[in-house]
């Protein structure tokens, strides 16, 4: 979805190795700069994606997410 807006997809940084389960369906989480949260929240609405609402007071630098949990998105 971020991928169409190439300044703001510069700014998702990492998404977890694996996928989660809830409810029946697969999940996944990703660390990026909060700077870009209301737009990937009108993406995901537009897309109809389900998912749960940013929380804008968990914050990471981004040298956190590292392996073997996370994996770095290249840009």
């Amino acid at each position: 979805m971020l991928r169409d807006h190439k300044l703001e997809f510069e700014k998702v940084y990492a998404e977890t190795v694996e996928f989660g389960h809830e409810d029946g369906c697969l999940t996944r989480q990703y660390l990026f700069e909060s700077s870009i949260a209301d737009l990937l929240e009108q993406q995901l609405s537009i897309a109809d994606v389900q998912h749960h609402l940013i929380d804008r007071d968990d914050v990471y630098s981004k040298f956190e997410a590292t392996p073997p949990e996370w994996m770095w998105i290249e840009h």
